[in-house]
């Protein structure tokens, strides 16, 4: 009995008395020993007798054989002798607000930790949809209890707010800022906004001592994000990962190609207008990386460069150098980077095409940033990578309007709750409806 008990998570106390094969489900009636410690909710006291036979309750329970399960036992009645206030046992295998086992609860949490959608999670565990939002909403997440080392921070698209009773409408934010550990690559917040006073105001409910703490502040090339760690973390050091740089040096070919194809379009030179036409993919392409994407196709493509380059020289010029900054990102050691950088700053700075000289100046400006990211081998990646999964969130849920549930649903998917090793320790504090700190 004790072996059969284990396998469906029933309390080993418990006898099956009788199961039902219903249409849907399956009953499992239960007979549950009487405890022999009863405390009063009330006053503590454990002096309490059974007042009454009490109920029959039933219970969702875990699924078994691919078949609903639910549980009946007999809910008795007890009377507290010294306060003489009367109230039902409430066993420690059944969640004590809803009418759910302890493990139908800790199953569905644990689907919630993955990117999967409320309707797939309630199929899985054989309970409806509204079943899997009640878990969901008992769960609470709170401010960080403390900042992290490596603090990442990148703004993404959510298009998610507050619903207002009064107007009847959605006020919703179309970009929201997550803020990352760097040093173990979970999430730890999500905040609503992304303006420099909101974010400050964020900040400063932490102590000086804790922002002090912070060691490496990982952002993009934004004025705003820069100003904020200025600001709040007076011994951070601020790293702007190459990935923005590369980004950037991107749009710049981009925009030089589109330049050369808007002006054949409109001189009627279609010829040349196909060969700038269609050959993003292969500009971005890093040269020594070439042979191996390209295949059989890599003369055929080499000669469409040549083409192109040869009606639009500063397009050549611009791709040189995007290709330049590619060999100081394999280069090392820090000072042979350093000392390249200083090179390529000098060389494009001075240049005739407005769209290197103003991608040049940009890169000038972040250069002491930029060169932190290889200094201390931080990056901002993390951040970036959460975009994907907030995508792949919104995608699956077929989006999230209230921000509080996608902040919820981000800091359970993307969170350290999904690093633990045992994630059912962390979330005992969800079953008591207290808010989780991480």
């Amino acid at each position: 009995m004790k072996t059969s008990n284990y396998l469906a998570k029933l309390p080993q106390e418990a006898t099956i008395k009788n199961i039902q094969v219903l249409k849907d489900y399956d009953l499992i009636s239960l007979d549950v020993s009487i405890p022999s410690q009863r405390l009063c909710p009330h006053c503590g006291s454990n002096d309490c007798v059974i007042k009454d036979s009490g109920t029959i309750q039933t219970v969702r329970h875990i699924p078994c054989n691919h078949r609903g399960t639910v549980v009946s036992f007999h809910k008795r009645r007890l009377l507290c002798r010294d306060c003489h206030s009367s109230f039902y046992e409430t066993p420690y295998w059944i969640h004590p607000s809803l009418r759910m086992t302890q493990a139908l609860y800790d199953s569905i949490l644990l689907d919630l930790i993955q990117p999967l959608a409320f309707s797939e999670i309630a199929r899985r565990n054989h309970v409806t949809q509204s079943t899997v939002q009640s878990v969901f909403q008992s769960i609470q997440f709170g401010r960080p209890s403390r900042l992290p080392e490596t603090i990442c921070i990148d703004e993404f698209k959510g298009n998610s707010g507050v619903w207002s009773s009064k107007s009847h409408r959605w006020y919703r934010n179309k970009y929201h800022c997550g803020i990352s550990d760097g040093d173990s690559h979970s999430v730890i917040d999500v905040l609503d906004q992304i303006s420099g006073v909101y974010l400050n105001k964020y900040f400063h409910k932490f102590s000086l001592e804790q922002r002090k703490h912070v060691k490496y502040f990982c952002c993009d090339m934004s004025n705003g994000f820069v100003s904020v760690s200025r600001k709040d973390f007076p011994n951070a050091r601020i790293c702007i990962a190459p990935f923005h740089v590369i980004k950037r040096l991107n749009e710049m070919v981009d925009e030089v190609r589109l330049r050369y194809q808007r002006q054949f379009q409109d001189t009627g030179d279609s010829e040349n207008m196909k060969k700038v036409k269609g050959i993003i993919r292969l500009l971005k392409t890093r040269e020594y990386n070439q042979a191996a994407y390209w295949g059989a196709r890599f003369n055929e493509n080499k000669q469409r460069l040549h083409d192109a380059f040869e009606v639009a020289p500063d397009l050549l010029e611009a791709y040189e150098a995007l290709q330049f900054f590619h060999d100081i990102l394999a280069s090392s050691p820090y000072s042979i980077q350093s000392e390249e950088l200083t090179e390529w700053i000098k060389q494009y700075t001075v240049s005739d095409v407005e769209e290197i000289h103003s991608a040049a100046c940009t890169i000038r400006h972040w250069r002491g940033y930029i060169q932190n990211s290889w200094k201390y081998g931080k990056s901002n990646g993390l951040s970036e990578g959460l975009n994907n999964k907030v995508k792949v969130l919104k995608r699956v849920a077929f989006g999230l309007h209230s921000f509080e549930g996608f902040r919820k649903r981000i800091l359970l998917t993307c969170g350290k709750l999904r690093l633990s090793n045992d994630p059912l320790s962390i979330l005992e504090k969800a079953r008591d409806g207290k808010e989780i700190r991480l």
